[in-house]
């Protein structure tokens, strides 16, 4: 449900696991280089590779 990446100052919350409304909204996407390529990200938030800053 969660994860929390050594040396990181974030932890990572798996949205689906919350019933209700939430009103969370995409700040940016990472992994896109691991996306299969018949996805399409058309809503204009940054896009990564990678984690941003990740070596």
């Amino acid at each position: 449900m969660f994860f929390d990446p050594p040396e990181a100052d974030w932890i990572g919350l798996m949205l689906g696991a919350f019933d209700g409304p939430t009103d969370t909204r995409i700040a940016e996407h990472v992994f896109v280089g691991d996306k299969g390529d018949y996805y399409e990200i058309c809503d204009g938030a940054p896009q990564y590779r990678t984690i941003p800053g990740a070596p």
